[in-house]
């Protein structure tokens, strides 16, 4: 037997602790460097780097928004 036995009540709080901190992460190190790529480089709109990066945008910031909800 392990010395460390696996409990999920002692995870959820610090998930919880961190949820609300998950939003402005997404935020500031994904959503808005890709904007400012995509704004800097001026991307074609037909390349796969602009779609790739428009759904990177998309899926953070409906995640960051999904964890404010949550979180109230």
């Amino acid at each position: 037997m392990s010395a460390y036995t696996y409990n999920p009540g002692r995870a959820l709080p610090t998930v919880a602790t961190m949820a609300p901190f998950f939003g402005d992460m997404n935020a500031l190190n994904f959503t808005i460097s890709v904007v400012f790529y995509n704004l800097t480089f001026k991307l074609s709109k037909k390349g796969t780097m602009f779609w790739l990066n428009a759904t990177i945008v998309l899926v953070f910031s409906t995640m960051a928004i999904v964890v404010s909800i949550v979180v109230v």
